[in-house]
Parts: C-alpha cells; sequence; structure tokens
C-alpha cells in the first residue's frame, strides 16, 4: 500500500553567475580598469557557459578539497 501523503522533494536547479570568468565563459587572469582581461580559453570552473548549476559547484567544491589536501600533504613532506 502507498502512502498518499508522502511527496518526493523536487530538484530546482539555480544558476548562479561563475565568479572565476565573471561571466563572460573565458579563462580571465586579471583585470585592468574594472574589466576582465586575459588570454581567452575556456573558463574551466564553468565550461565556456559563463555561469555555474548545481552540478558544476559541487564539481569545483569536489575539486578545491581535493586540491587543498593535495598542497597540504607536499608541503608536509608526503607523497
Amino acid at each position: 500500500m502507498k502512502d498518499n501523503n508522502y511527496r518526493r522533494a523536487q530538484r530546482v536547479s539555480v544558476q548562479v553567475d561563475c565568479e572565476r570568468c565573471a561571466g563572460t565563459g573565458k579563462f580571465i587572469t586579471g583585470s585592468m580598469n574594472g574589466k576582465p582581461t586575459g588570454p581567452g580559453g575556456i573558463c574551466f570552473r564553468c565550461g565556456g557557459k559563463g555561469y555555474q548549476t548545481d552540478d558544476d559547484e559541487r564539481r569545483n567544491y569536489g575539486y578545491d578539497n581535493y586540491a587543498a589536501a593535495r598542497a597540504m600533504r607536499q608541503m608536509m613532506g608526503g607523497g
């Protein structure tokens, strides 16, 4: 017997501007007079879309933690 009172939470996808490329979708190395500058190329944080979805943020969060742990291991003399 199925419980009719049970409701599954609906997943809502939110899109936010990519902070790394300022919404341009191209990799930025700096800024001049408030305008993003750089050699171009696809931004790896958002995949060149100019915005990040929940999946992009989750992937970047995992990678950032991995990179921080790797840097800490190297500082401590580990492999």
